[in-house]
């Protein structure tokens, strides 16, 4: 049998022979073949996935605010851009919907493509916020913490022609560029970070609170350079960039503002409508006023505002309304939210403080010497006046949209932590027999996102709606 095969110009091996040639042929598939083949996978169950939750779940134009970004960008079309706008929505992302705007479509049809092309947008963040970790946390963490993001939080929320993934990945962008500033403040960072900080605030108007802390801790910045004997005027150099290029870039839009409504920051969410006490109350007292056109027709004393709110609420009412506002639209979504972003939190920030007491030495020349407790009371303050402001707006607006901004930097910051060499040698536990390290740690997350992804993704992706 053998000759015959010969003679037909035929190889004959051996079984030891082909193993051997199977073994090679396996060991030519090294990581940069791997790697490649195995993200081209995940693209594709997220693509899949976010189609499926675009054609089960999210068919409805008018559920959430996905009908004002529609009709947004297809008033930036039909008035070849000279739109005003009604100051609630912010203009970035409706002019990217209004690129792909078809002449003689439906509303419909823009509906649908708009979603794939949030899909889209979400996956270059993604590939972005990739990119900005990897630059200080090792690759195996940052495939994990990518991982994680992507199917917890971005997956769910991809499918909807809403401007909250953008801003995802500009607040990220502006804390991180902020946080290299203060390390290093060179010019070119300043105005980097003053140019994101516009197109971020074109995108959500909430970004206002982050320029008044980047601006306050430079200050603090300055001072402790100072009394060490820096170069403290840098960062008050630097800051006075940040807030230049910052007008620079909104300047079109806020000029419109102040011309139309009479304020150049104004927004009706920020100006009136997180000063009332419900969303009932917005309607009553709104309705009818024009706030949406110009300043409302109504008298003052009337208008929501911080002054009439602290005026008529006690300091008690005012944390009632904060601590309700914590569980409702935050604690109870980490806890009881089926999309399961809420447990890698919880999980890795008990494992961060389980670390910081075993390795309080550790923890100390990580987080506070060397001036480095500017930026780390930098990020505490940021996330947490941001838990505080939105669980304050929660009576307005329900649900863990805007308070899922914080996800990413507070996700990064724990990676960071864990991550630095005198941490990560740390265990999370010692027995006699077995050492629990942070690489076990980092599997285990990776295990339960598994299984997530092949158990809970194809049933939630389908039955939950997530715009909310």
């Amino acid at each position: 049998m053998s000759n015959r095969l010969g003679c037909y110009g035929l190889a004959v091996k051996s079984p030891s022979e082909s193993f051997a040639q199977w073994s090679e042929s396996k060991r030519a598939l090294s990581p940069g073949v791997i790697v490649p083949l195995l993200g081209v996978l995940l693209v594709g169950i997220y693509v899949v996935a976010a189609h499926f939750h675009i054609h089960r779940v999210n068919n409805e134009i008018l559920k959430a605010d996905q009908g004002s970004y529609v009709y947004y960008a297809r008033q930036m079309n039909v008035t070849q851009y000279a739109y005003v706008g009604g100051r609630n929505q912010m203009p970035v992302m409706p002019f990217l919907l209004s690129l792909v705007d078809r002449y003689g479509d439906s509303t419909d049809e823009l509906f649908m493509r708009g979603k794939y092309l949030n899909v889209g947008i979400s996956l270059v963040v993604l590939m972005a916020v990739a990119w900005l970790v990897r630059r200080s946390v090792p690759v195996f963490e940052t495939s994990v913490m990518t991982l994680i993001v992507m199917f917890t939080v971005f997956v769910y929320r991809s499918g909807y022609v809403q401007a909250e993934l953008l801003f995802y990945g500009l607040f990220f962008l502006a804390i991180l560029l902020a946080l290299w500033w203060m390390n290093d403040p060179k010019p070119l960072r300043a105005l980097s970070c003053g140019v994101v900080l516009g197109i971020a605030y074109l995108t959500k108007a909430s970004v206002l609170p982050l320029l008044f802390a980047i601006c306050v801790f430079a200050v603090v910045s300055a001072v402790q350079q100072q009394r060490s004997g820096g170069r403290w005027h840098r960062h008050i150099a630097g800051a006075g960039l940040v807030i230049a290029l910052f007008l620079a870039t909104v300047y079109p839009y806020i000029k419109t503002s102040h011309e139309r409504f009479g304020q150049w920051f104004y927004n009706v969410n920020t100006t009136f409508y997180m000063w009332a006490d419900s969303w009932d109350e917005v309607k009553r007292v709104m309705s009818g006023t024009g706030d949406r056109e110009h300043w409302p027709d109504l008298d003052e004393r009337f208008l929501p505002s911080p002054e009439r709110y602290f005026r008529e609420h006690t300091v008690l009412e005012t944390a009632q309304r904060v601590a309700k506002g914590m569980w409702v639209s935050e604690l109870r979504h980490l806890i009881y939210m089926p999309f399961g972003y809420g447990k890698y939190l919880i999980f890795y920030g008990l494992v961060a403080i389980a670390v910081a007491v075993r390795a309080r030495e550790a923890f100390v020349g990580t987080c506070l010497r060397d001036g480095r407790w500017v930026q780390t009371t930098f990020v505490a303050c940021v996330v947490g006046g941001y838990v505080l402001a939105y669980a304050f707006y929660s009576p307005i607006v329900k649900g863990p949209r805007l308070v899922l901004a914080l996800y990413l930097p507070t996700m990064f910051a724990l990676f960071w932590f864990l991550s630095r060499e005198a941490v990560a040698r740390t265990p999370v536990w010692e027995g006699r027999r077995f050492r629990l390290g942070l690489w076990h740690v980092h599997l285990a997350a990776l295990a339960v996102l598994g299984f997530d992804v092949v158990f809970r993704l194809p049933r939630v992706i389908v039955t939950e709606f997530a715009g909310a």
